[in-house]
């Protein structure tokens, strides 16, 4: 398995490379550009156009890019953010710290009701249980982030006012003070992390609920019952063992597509993310964040389809990734 993940590791380049010839040429195709963001109203036609000739405004995006890509392989350099005049490196790693802590949230919250929901619907098929909470499902996975933001919003923030409608934490807080800043930033993640969890827990459910109702009818199942195993025993050692791989094998992309697919929801919220801040550094031409920020999540889906692969053969050593 070692030279196999090498191996993909190795494809891993000329993808990613191919993925930042395609952000370039995108950057090119679209109009405007961040240098608008530092031209002062004071500022001769002069000036302006020898800014825009500093930062390669007028330069052909192969130039640009191999500009880029030099300054990223020999000296780890994503160049500097026009908007809020930083490091891009040290801009997201401001944002990510807040992006993971609410994925992690939202992956607990994601199994935590996915997992009995599930195993519910498996067992009680066809029932009353069985569809409502499949409709549960349904209706979670057509309704657009955005609506399911904004409804989750006004009930519990506005109309009950448990929790806050948007930031990372209270500024009243005193940052010195450890437990209240944890409680405050646990309080403020709480409403965006279930809105996310329950947008993204359809297709677990879904999947542990059709592997649960095949295995019911396996022959391993059978030859157990024959034996005069049980049921209890048939269901808890054999049949939710083998319906457990699947289940346990998706929980590496759920992370990572949390990480990636939270944008709305950081928006939405105003919760001070990558992905809000891919949205911000997008409609301000913030070129450089917005090239750091897609070569940052095609690494993540990369990896994640890898880690998953590798998690499903830890957990069941008849399955090889070739």
């Amino acid at each position: 398995m070692t030279k196999t993940v090498i191996r993909r590791l190795l494809i891993f380049i000329p993808q990613l490379i191919l993925l930042s010839i395609g952000v370039f040429i995108l950057q090119e195709i679209m109009p405007g550009d961040a240098v608008n963001q530092l031209i002062g109203q004071d500022m001769t036609p002069e000036e302006i156009h020898a800014l825009r000739v500093l930062h390669g405004v007028y330069d052909p995006w192969y130039v640009n890019y191999w500009r880029w890509a030099v300054g990223v392989f020999t000296q780890w350099d994503f160049g500097r953010s026009f908007v809020n005049n930083l490091p891009v490196t040290d801009l997201i790693a401001q944002r990510a710290i807040n992006t993971i802590r609410l994925s992690f949230l939202s992956t607990i919250i994601t199994i935590g009701l996915s997992l009995p929901l599930g195993i519910i619907a498996a067992k009680r098929a066809g029932k009353w249980q069985d569809k409502a909470i499949l409709n549960f499902g349904f209706a979670t996975q057509a309704m657009p982030a955005l609506a399911m933001s904004i409804l989750a919003i006004w009930i519990f923030a506005l109309i009950l006012g448990w929790f806050p409608m948007s930031g990372s934490a209270d500024v009243l807080v005193n940052p010195n003070d450890s437990w209240a800043m944890f409680w405050s930033r646990l309080h403020h993640l709480i409403l965006p992390s279930f809105v996310a969890g329950i947008l993204g827990n359809f297709a677990m459910i879904f999947t542990l609920r059709a592997v649960i109702i095949d295995n019911t009818s396996a022959a391993f199942v059978t030859t157990a019952k024959s034996k005069g195993v049980p049921s209890n025993v048939i269901y808890r050692k054999h049949i939710m063992r083998n319906s457990l791989l699947p289940f346990a094998g998706t929980i590496p992309m759920l992370i990572l597509g949390l990480l990636t697919g939270s944008i709305f929801v950081e928006r939405i919220f105003m919760f001070p993310g990558m992905g809000d801040l891919f949205i911000s550094s997008i409609l301000a031409r913030d070129f450089p964040v917005v090239t750091a920020l897609v070569m940052m999540y095609g690494i993540i889906s990369l990896v994640g389809v890898l880690l998953a692969d590798i998690l499903m053969t830890i957990i069941d050593p008849r399955i090889r990734i070739k």
